[in-house]
């Protein structure tokens, strides 16, 4: 399962970059690292996951037959997902460099944004539209519990934040998720 995923990814991924005939494909396949068992990839295969790749990203990969037969990435009009898109590829590469580099010292990375174990939470009461209790400390004030209707969260400059209305007082609050010391989701039976 896991590799029919590494693949769909590393073809997206492989496509972006340029048009490639399918031996071509599967000469880079060969090489790829995410191909962790070195197999090759039969045609069969091929046309299999690549109906994946398309159905995960939500493009069409056409074989142009005029232009040599080439694979080409083919967005459909109006596409939207293009930045959650780039997120999927960025993730994958960083998780690809991760394997071939394995604590070397040719590259170095920033620590990873923090409080990111508390997202979890965060997206279960944006998709059910429940309330979360936090108990937040600002730099400036004292430690305070809110109430937050969460609408979404933005990673801005390695930071994680959750915007939403607080309960009682109907306005709009940002909160830095590494300022939160306690989280609970709420029910709405609580609440009311």
């Amino acid at each position: 399962m896991i590799f029919k995923y590494k693949f769909c990814l590393w073809l997206i991924d492989t496509l972006s970059i340029q048009p490639l005939t399918l031996p071509e494909i599967q000469k880079k396949w060969l090489n790829a690292s995410a191909n962790e068992d070195g197999d090759p990839l039969a045609e069969r295969t091929f046309n299999r996951y690549r109906r994946e790749a398309e159905s995960l990203m939500y493009v069409d990969i056409k074989c142009d037959k005029r232009d040599g037969n080439l694979y080409k990435i083919i967005r459909p009009d109006g596409f939207k997902n293009d930045e959650l898109q780039q997120w999927l590829l960025s993730a994958f590469r960083v998780s690809s460099l991760a394997e071939r580099v394995n604590q070397r010292e040719e590259v170095m990375v920033e620590p990873a944004p923090p409080a990111a174990n508390l997202l979890q939470d965060v997206m279960e009461a944006i998709d059910g539209k429940r309330l979360l209790r936090i108990v937040y400390k600002s730099h400036y004030q004292d430690e305070k519990e809110i109430i937050l209707l969460p609408a979404f969260v933005r990673l801005f400059k390695q930071r994680w934040y959750v915007i939403g209305e607080v309960r009682g007082k109907e306005r709009t609050m940002t909160c830095a998720l590494e300022r939160v010391k306690e989280i609970e989701l709420l029910d709405w039976k609580r609440i009311r």
